[in-house]
């Protein structure tokens, strides 16, 4: 999966693409198929990647942010087990005993780790975003049509 940074991934978006065999995209304007294979046709014209009239491999994905990544791959109730766990082991550091120190009942790490997920994303510390569903398509690329001809 790519990370991509990103100030904001706006929700309205719905696919991406690559012209570099999957290594990084763009997020496209247009919501269908088509449209997204047109506008990836368009930038590897006007990347000179590839020979107008010619084919071209174009990767087509959906963008998901970094929350929703973390909610959905990881899962909250890993992200909130990962986080006791780093707490027992804080408090093992400075305080000795033989009886647990921090107990949080598995149940609960989902509600911790949803809180600390919806916090990073509320304060903007979640900005990247990645791709899901890849998918190769070949296009033909776009001929320059000269002006008035």
């Amino acid at each position: 999966m790519s990370l991509h940074s990103s100030d904001q991934l706006e929700t309205k978006l719905s696919f991406c693409y690559s012209i570099d065999g999957g290594e990084i995209y763009e997020r496209a304007d247009s919501t269908t198929l088509e449209g997204v294979l047109a506008e990836a046709g368009e930038a590897v014209l006007l990347d000179g990647c590839g020979v107008p009239g010619g084919p071209f491999a174009i990767w087509v994905a959906i963008p998901r942010t970094a929350a929703q990544i973390m909610r959905s791959g990881y899962g909250q109730e890993a992200v909130g087990e990962a986080v006791a766990q780093q707490m027992v082991e804080w408090l093992s550091d400075d305080i000795p005993s033989d009886e647990p120190l921090f107990e949080l009942p598995t149940d609960q790490h989902a509600e911790l780790g949803e809180l600390v997920i919806a916090y990073l994303e509320r304060v903007g510390a979640l900005n990247a975003w990645g791709v899901i569903g890849e998918t190769a398509h070949t296009i033909t690329v776009p001929i320059l049509q000269s002006g008035g001809a």
